[in-house]
């Protein structure tokens, strides 16, 4: 049965206004010092009376403390060191705020491999130049090179920046903004979405940053292309890669199903044209309409080895019925 795109966009626009409803009443990160996110609770810190009040917030679905993650429910007054499991609120002691380890990924000498890269004459009309900062951004990107709907390396500035051809972020296309989404029109460029990890799964490339922002966009909004192939920072909001604590990236334990679950983060963004306040609101009001709710929701499971391949996804989205 096909599904109507007037409802679709009903429901898009519902689902909208119920995000930008609760983010703007929520006072969950009001006077925040710090957040420090675990696989099944959050640990945050806020500034009370010239010192730090500790609240630690576990995630149990239907009750306050999952109502409060979720947005749905404000945090309570609270005077005291806290933790809010379920409908219980308990005194507990303070857990300090410690400085977190920097893991920020530091640049690399690429020099070499990109000084191998043929030169492309830039025009920025058509180009966009970056510098390479990964060593293993310029071997992700020849093995990609061909793939469908992955951002194609044409070579090098003169100067060693490289050179891709020029889209549109997607974030800022107004074709996302409702009006004309169709059903249609989002099975087709999410396909092409899959194809692009299905490819690099084949590989045996984990992208390791699928995400809204990494989706670009052709001028004619009729193709959209995967980039940041680097390879190195990635997503740090999937359950095991939560779970792995504060380890170096590269000891971070990303896999194709770590993919899935951004791929699908990566998917309600894109159709619902913005990104919400935090992870546990995937799985409450941030979900995007039917017929693509089950995809998101199959990408979006704890455990790994529940969620579907790249290939199934792309099964999925085949089997959506759509007018011709």
């Amino acid at each position: 049965m096909l599904a109507s795109d007037e409802i679709f966009r009903r429901n898009w626009e519902r689902i909208r206004e119920v995000d930008f409803d609760l983010k703007s009443k929520t006072n969950l990160y009001h006077a925040i010092i710090d957040l420090s996110g675990q696989p099944s609770y959050d640990e945050i810190w806020y500034k009370k009376d010239g010192g730090e009040l500790y609240v630690k917030i576990h995630d149990v679905p239907g009750t306050l403390s999952g109502d409060i993650l979720r947005l749905l429910a404000p945090l309570p007054s609270l005077t005291t060191h806290s933790e809010i499991k379920g409908n219980s609120i308990q005194s507990i002691p303070n857990t300090p705020l410690v400085d977190v380890q920097d893991f920020e990924f530091p640049d690399q000498d690429t020099s070499t491999v990109v000084l191998e890269l043929p030169i492309t004459t830039f025009n920025e009309a058509i180009h966009f130049a970056k510098t390479s900062r990964c060593l293993s951004e310029v071997p992700n990107l020849l093995r990609a090179k061909g793939g469908p709907h992955i951002v194609e390396l044409l070579g090098r500035t003169e100067d060693g920046l490289l050179v891709f051809p020029r889209y549109l972020d997607s974030r800022a296309s107004s074709v996302l903004k409702g009006a004309d989404l169709s059903i249609a029109w989002l099975r087709r460029v999410l396909l092409q979405l899959a194809e692009a990890l299905v490819f690099l799964h084949g590989q045996g490339i984990i992208h390791r940053d699928v995400a809204y922002r990494n989706v670009l966009i052709s001028k004619d909004l009729q193709d959209v292309y995967l980039c940041d192939l680097e390879g190195a920072i990635g997503s740090d909001i999937c359950p095991e890669i939560i779970a792995a604590g504060q380890v170096p990236p590269t000891q971070r334990p990303y896999t194709d199903k770590s993919d899935v679950y951004m791929f699908g983060i990566t998917l309600t963004d894109f159709i619902l044209g913005n990104s919400t306040m935090n992870r546990w609101c995937y799985t409450s009001h941030w979900v995007p309409p039917a017929p693509f709710d089950v995809i998101a929701q199959a990408c979006l499971k704890t455990a790994p080895y529940e969620r579907p391949s790249m290939m199934e996804i792309r099964a999925m989205l085949e089997a959506i019925p759509v007018s011709t």
